[in-house]
């Protein structure tokens, strides 16, 4: 299931859970009608849609993903000179920590774990248009207040 927006520059959302895809295009369409979106369901569909021409400005990242892992597409990202400005913010319901910490060493600028409350839902998915619209520190802050906390290392 893909839902094609505008090659390069819109969002690429990897999400294979239903009601989250639908909340998110509810709610995309509210803050910012018009954002170009594509959907994919898996983690290997999302390497074929990172392959294409055009690459998103902002990829949204679920972890745990049929076929290939969030993770599995954040180490190819990695490996790719042509995804190096791709930015990627990991939206899952894994709070796992080593998942976390090791999608952030991998370049995802940011985790959030899907909050059950719609309210925060709704702010987090704000956040992430208004990151994806106006790139910069302010922005990725605001983004970053609804971040996990991953301890330090000992």
């Amino acid at each position: 299931m893909t839902t094609k927006g505008k090659k390069g520059g819109g969002l690429l959302l990897v999400e294979n859970n239903h009601d989250d895809v639908l909340f998110f295009r509810r709610e995309l369409s509210r803050v910012r009608p018009g954002t170009p979106l594509e959907l994919v369901i898996d983690g290997a569909a999302a390497i074929r849609a990172l392959s294409a021409d055009g690459p998103p400005a902002l990829v949204i990242l679920d972890l745990k993903l049929p076929r290939k892992s969030g993770l599995e597409v954040l180490e190819w990202m990695a490996t790719q000179p042509g995804l190096k400005s791709v930015r990627t913010v990991v939206l899952t319901s894994s709070s796992e920590e080593f998942s976390l910490r090791r999608a952030t060493a991998l370049g995802a600028v940011c985790c959030l774990v899907k909050p059950v409350e719609f309210a925060q839902l709704r702010k987090v998915v704000a956040a992430i248009v208004e990151y994806w619209a106006e790139p910069g520190e302010a922005t990725l802050a605001k983004l970053g207040r609804h971040a996990v906390a991953i301890p330090a290392e000992c």
